[in-house]
């Protein structure tokens, strides 16, 4: 991680009134030959140009998704804390953002059921969704689809509604599958499913 140090350049404007040993007693200049201090030396940046609604890492950690209010999607770079890609297409507050596997696409969507797919490199849309009601949340399905970083064949997505509904959506053919959480599951066979 890039790490800023705060430094002091000189001359040091010091508010009216105030001598160099206040300013150095209040913490707002150091001493220069001071070898020990007791407030931490790297500054943090704050990563947030926007209010976001919804955040997440890509599968290694190395990029920060967040969808706003005013309905951008930000894509920051975590190791240099700067913003790597800004996408827009939503016209409502975005509330899911999640990664495929291969960390090359992103799925956001909004208050009013749009649903994007985007390649995160190029910028280029693979897939745009009307479901008509408002979107709660939104997972891409982690081991579902295609290899190819450019096509969403097979994609497929679980999509929470505000409303309480749940759907399995394919992305390639925007085809909705209603599905019952509420049975009972076996679990035996359910853990047997997992790698």
């Amino acid at each position: 991680a890039q790490e800023r140090r705060a430094s002091i350049a000189a001359p040091v404007n010091l508010p009216p009134g105030m001598t160099l040993d206040r300013a150095m007693q209040a913490g707002l200049v150091t001493n220069p030959s001071s070898t020990q201090n007791d407030y931490p030396e790297v500054v943090d940046d704050s990563l947030f140009q926007c209010h976001c609604t919804c955040i997440a890492f890509n599968r290694r950690g190395t990029l920060l998704a967040g969808g706003s209010k005013d309905g951008r999607v930000l894509v920051w770079d975590w190791d240099t804390h700067g913003l790597a890609r800004t996408f827009e297409g939503h016209m409502a507050t975005v509330h899911a953002v999640s990664w495929s596997r291969d960390g090359h696409k992103l799925l956001s969507a909004d208050a009013n059921g749009r649903v994007i797919v985007r390649v995160v490199v190029t910028s280029a849309e693979l897939a745009r969704i009307e479901l008509g009601t408002p979107v709660h949340g939104a997972w891409l399905q982690p081991a579902a689809g295609t290899r190819n970083p450019l096509k969403v064949d097979g994609m497929r997505a679980i999509v929470t509604f505000a409303s309480g509904g749940v759907i399995l959506l394919d992305v390639s053919t925007a085809q909705q599958l209603e599905l019952d959480l509420r049975g009972q599951v076996d679990a035996d066979q359910a853990l047997g499913q997992v790698e």
